[in-house]
């Protein structure tokens, strides 16, 4: 029996007298009541509860348990005569016939579950309170990042350093707040640090690296709303068989609340038992709604008022362990209490205004298990791509259709030394594979290296067919090409009239592609597949002069275009006249004062309102490097507003990059250390919790990198610094997702236009809760200049599909290639889908 995976059972033999059904001829208004909207929903006269519905059963569930309710308390309790119980035989000796209350048989495992397949690097077991102590050696360089399982909020570092003291100690205080003081100390290699408790709670010390929380249970899960929630009549008898599983040296302490049994003379609501012991005792659920002499006129038949009705009212009453900590760590289970009462509607509304009486509608659903939830996650992986990449990753760009990533970097240094200009990355296969496109832009007609050098382009994706690639600008700063995915070739088009070099490019609400400042422009030109680029339209100076490498721009969900930096002040203005613009000055000021610093991501746009939430983040002044801002421009008046700090300063190049369930991937830029440092990952859905810290990456990622997302939900990274003068391998960062089971999508259409209804066939059609279009990314110099996210509304679901809306407009997602993604109610992401959206 493994108990740590939740496996365990028992065997309850009932006693021979135990109660049978009665039968019961109900009133025509009770079928009214609780059928009647069975029958409707079904739209049925007639049904076969094999053949309900899912989505409906709970109504008859609902209703057979009121039923059961309604014969004991409404029937049995104003009846003349007992009821007599049948018994299967005669009695051999003379036995009083009486009515046993109806009684349900709980059976509880406390126990705790865990995973063996991560262990914390140091992990000081239970610290007790008032005088505990735990000492540790550290050996190595580095950080040490800690937590206290039994309250994790509470958190430390032990920054270990060439020559710093050889001993610390920490105290761990109630506070307020209760905590480690202090919480970062540093020790030099080979210092010892203690721990010492003076709080009045009991406490570890746990390395966060490789750390899983144990899990204290009830039945193989924990935490209210996911542990077991027992709904029963108010007065019923509850018979709990009560198990201790856990056969460490804990103890636990059973607890209901609001119910108790007698016990050798005395009334108990508390037992303690040690490891591996059980007992058995039996209490009443308790009342929803205690009865006073006025209320109890309404129940009784006789005195009860002619407009009075039947109300169906819960309270919820938890069972736990007594013991502190195992409480808060989730061993806690709901007996739901279910009490019907005759009330008139005034008396309803007196009660609910002034004692907040809740009704019951059927539903106590639970979550299914999660088998993987004791696993380490929330962090994701990272491993090394096999290969040699031979050019640097400095510009990357997912192309449509296919399985693969375009990437270049110093072209005119590669030319040089007979590397290839471009390059192809496969991963159709875990471990991918490099290969080049048919041609180069040097191959083509007329063209030199002095002609076609895409170093510091920029780029952006068509709505064409096969989704071309426009790139332009760069080292040959006024010129264009397109690369075709299909047939990964390359072809020049029409140069632009100005110098774009470190330009912004990316496609419009039509499909059209715009180009921005670069070089020393002022302007912005505008290219349509077929026809070229329009003349330059010349930006407002001197309010727009300090705009001019890489802007940050986003097209607004309204049609206006919003400069979101790295300098100082923000822009957002009219895309048809830049001369009416408004002004928004940050927090932080200026977050890159040359090398294109920093990074920048605007939130999945989510209806009805498809606010646009931006975020910046990083930078490389003092002010801006390990902050981060965000402004709501559906704002009347629209502010930069501060976002929890990042737990690492990056003030050099790193990319931030919007997975499929809607966090803020950011890795790289950061400094000093052995390695690429951690990455961290921002939960819009959760911004209380700031930036989590992921795994280190293997490579340093700085100036001259790129980090893109993959059709599967995974990352890649890879750029400078050179080792050598030549590329390191990529890496490969796997969310957390990919460590669980995901939905899949079976079918969807290759094309769908605005506002259309379009179906997606999935086996997990009733568990999907979000459907996402994610735009492909294009990156380079810390930012995706084609990032882009729109929730859809759903519809309908049913066992095998999803049907869904596409968005309203093109200013909400602009025309051309998607990746299609659907979320589960955990907000766990399938693999995406190619999609192209166009009207």
């Amino acid at each position: 029996m493994r108990i740590s995976a939740g496996l365990f059972g028992g065997i309850v033999v009932l006693p021979w007298y135990e109660p049978l059904p009665q039968n019961l001829g109900l009133p025509p208004f009770l079928i009214n009541q609780f059928l009647r909207p069975l029958f409707e929903r079904e739209g049925k006269e007639d049904l076969q509860v094999d053949r309900i519905k899912p989505e409906n059963r709970y109504i008859l569930n609902d209703a057979l348990d009121f039923f059961e309710e309604y014969m004991e308390k409404e029937v049995v309790q104003f009846m003349p005569k007992p009821i007599p119980i049948p018994l299967p035989f005669p009695l051999p000796f003379p036995f009083p016939i009486q009515k046993f209350p109806r009684t349900d048989h709980v059976p509880v495992f406390f126990h705790l579950m865990s995973t063996g397949e991560t262990k914390p690097l140091f992990d000081s077991g239970d610290i007790p309170e008032l005088g505990g102590f735990f000492e540790l050696t550290f050996d190595e360089e580095g950080m040490f990042d800690y937590f206290c399982q039994f309250h994790p909020d509470m958190t430390g570092t032990v920054h270990v350093i060439a020559g710093g003291p050889a001993n610390a100690t920490v105290n761990i205080v109630d506070g307020p707040p209760m905590g480690f003081s202090p919480p970062m100390i540093m020790i030099g290699i080979g210092g010892t640090v203690r721990w010492e408790n003076l709080s009045v709670q009991h406490h570890t010390v746990t390395s966060a690296d490789g750390a899983n929380i144990p899990s204290h249970c009830i039945n193989g899960r924990n935490f209210v709303g996911n542990s077991p929630t027992i709904v029963a009549p108010a007065g019923q008898r509850l018979r709990w068989y009560v198990f201790n599983l856990d056969t460490s040296q804990d103890w636990h302490n059973f607890h209901p609340h609001a119910m108790r049994w007698s016990f050798a003379g005395q009334t108990l609501d508390i037992r303690s038992m040690g490891p591996a012991e059980s007992f058995i005792v039996e209490a009443e659920v308790p009342p929803v709604l205690l009865l006073d002499s006025e209320l109890r006129k309404v129940q009784d038949p006789e005195t009860r008022p002619q407009d009075a009705q039947l109300y169906r009212i819960k309270g919820d009453y938890v069972f736990h362990c007594h013991v502190h900590h195992h409480l808060m760590n989730g061993m806690v289970g709901l007996v739901r209490s279910v009490q019907s009462v005759w009330l008139t509607k005034d008396l309803y509304e007196k009660l609910r205004d002034e004692r907040g009486i809740q009704l019951y509608w059927g539903l106590n659903a639970c979550p299914d298990v999660d088998r993987d939830r004791c696993k380490k996650r929330g962090e994701g992986k990272w491993e090394i791509i096999a290969g040699d990449p031979e050019i640097i990753f400095m510009h990357s760009v997912l192309l449509p259709n296919t399985n693969k990533v375009l990437f270049w970097g110093y072209m005119n240094q590669d030319e040089l030394a007979g590397r290839p200009l471009s390059r192809l990355w496969d991963y159709a296969t875990p471990a991918g594979a490099y290969s080049n496109p048919a041609n180069q832009p040097i191959d083509l007609p007329g063209q030199s290296i002095a002609t076609c050098n895409l170093w510091s382009a920029e780029h952006t994706h068509l709505d064409t067919p096969n989704g071309d690639v426009l790139i332009n600008g760069g080292f040959t700063p006024d010129r264009t090409f397109l690369f075709d995915p299909a047939t990964e070739t390359y072809t020049e088009t029409d140069a632009t009239t100005d110098e774009r070099f470190y330009a912004t490019t990316f496609t419009l609400a039509d499909g059209r592609a715009i180009t921005l400042f670069g070089s020393g422009s002022k302007s912005m030109e505008i290219y349509t597949p077929g026809l070229g680029w329009s003349a330059p339209v010349n930006f407002p100076v001197p309010d727009f002069s300090h705009h001019q490498y890489y802007p940050w721009t986003y097209q607004l969900p309204d049609g206006r275009l919003f400069i979101a930096g790295p300098h100082d002040p923000t822009h957002r203005f009219d895309l048809a006249n830049p001369a009416i613009f408004d002004t928004f000055s940050t927090i932080n000021g200026n977050r890159s004062t040359g090398g294109e610093k920093a990074s920048s991501v605007m939130q999945i746009l989510r209806p009805p309102a498809y606010e646009p939430q931006i975020l910046i983040i990083g930078g490389d002044t003092p002010a801006a490097e390990q902050t981060a801002e965000i402004i709501n421009m559906a704002d009347a008046t629209p502010t930069w507003t501060a976002l929890p700090n990042l737990n690492e300063p990056r003030n050099r190049q790193f990319t931030s990059v919007l997975l499929p369930d809607g966090r803020v991937f950011i890795s790289g830029g950061v400094t000093g250390g052995t390695d690429g440092g951690p990455c961290e990952i921002y939960d819009p859905q959760n911004p209380g919790d700031g930036w989590k810290l992921g795994p280190h990456m293997t490579h340093k990622r700085e100036y001259h990198s790129s980090i893109i997302l993959l059709a599967d939900g995974s990352i890649v990274a890879g750029g400078d610094p050179r080792v050598g003068g030549l590329p390191t391998p990529h890496e490969r960062y796997y969310p957390n997702y990919f460590t669980v089971v995901r939905p899949a999508i079976s079918s969807a259409p290759a094309t769908i236009n605005y506002g259309d209804a379009f179906v997606i066939d999935t086996p997990d059609g009733l568990n999907i809760a979000e459907v996402i279009l994610l735009r492909p990314g294009s990156v380079t110099h810390g930012y995706n200049m084609t990032q882009r996210g729109v929730e859809c509304v759903i519809n309908a679901t049913a066992a095998n599909l999803v049907n869904t809306l596409a968005p309203p407009n093109a200013n909400i997602a602009p025309h051309g290639w998607y990746l299609l993604f659907i979320l589960d109610i955990d907000r766990v992401p399938s693999v995406g889908r190619w999609i192209r959206l166009t009207s």
